[in-house]
């Protein structure tokens, strides 16, 4: 029997529980476009593989199902093939005696010199008057973006794992209430966020997180009574991509 579509397995998945498609909006923070997608297999409306990844694990494990066989699964599916273009360009040696036999005459006069000088100078007036125009919409368009809600952004994505001993930890999302408590060895859990991300963890060497599918660097951060402190905003995303 043929192996059911990927997005087919996360239709079917979400019907039986009895879930909508706004429900799991609400549950996870992804839009509902986004999960449209993702059962669609429509993967290229989602901004970028990262996100295509970590919206495949996270819509799966609350699923019930297994996200990281899905997400293998998925780049299976889409390996890059590179192809090679054929030479499309023959050099006919007809066209090349005929052109040979072409007379050519064409003498430049005063008049067209000035008529040239007249264009170019007009080209040059209205290069200025573009340029102009673009440095001021440029700048309107600056100030647009930097206005835009984060809500129209992808959300932030965070997964947890307790990869040795039993941990505590604590994730607040956003102004949302906090999510703590001691978990044991091999629990894994995914979260989704729009502004940030605060968390404190008990031991860190017995966590590991990944932020936007990077591993984020426990060690690096400052311990105190034995409690690390620190938060994952979408600024620090926005210096990655750079």
């Amino acid at each position: 029997m043929k192996e059911k579509d990927l997005g087919l397995k996360l239709s079917e998945a979400r019907e039986e529980k009895g879930f909508s498609r706004e429900k799991v909006c609400d549950d996870l923070k992804i839009q509902v476009r986004y999960i449209e997608a993702l059962e669609e297999e429509n993967f290229g409306i989602i901004p970028g593989e990262v996100y295509v990844k970590a919206f495949i694990k996270t819509y799966a494990d609350y699923l019930g199902l297994d996200g990281r066989e899905l997400v293998d699964e998925y780049k299976a599916r889409n390996k890059t093939i590179t192809t090679i273009a054929p030479e499309i360009f023959i050099h006919h040696q007809k066209i090349r005696d005929k052109r040979k036999k072409l007379p050519v005459s064409f003498e430049i006069t005063p008049e067209m010199k000035v008529g040239a000088l007249v264009v170019l100078a007009v080209i040059f007036l209205v290069a200025i008057i573009f340029a102009l125009k673009s440095c001021v919409s440029s700048v309107s368009m600056s100030k647009a973006a930097a206005r835009l809600e984060t809500s129209t952004m992808p959300p932030l994505l965070l997964e947890a794992e307790v990869v040795s001993d039993d941990c505590w930890f604590e994730i607040i999302k956003d102004n949302e209430a906090p999510v703590k408590g001691m978990y044991p060895k091999g629990y894994t859990h995914g979260w989704s966020a729009n502004e940030a991300f605060y968390l404190k963890v008990g031991n860190r060497n017995n966590m590991k997180f990944t932020f936007n599918g990077k591993l984020v660097p426990l060690e690096t951060f400052k311990e105190e009574n034995n409690v690390v402190s620190f938060t994952l905003k979408r600024e620090e995303t926005k210096k990655n991509a750079k």
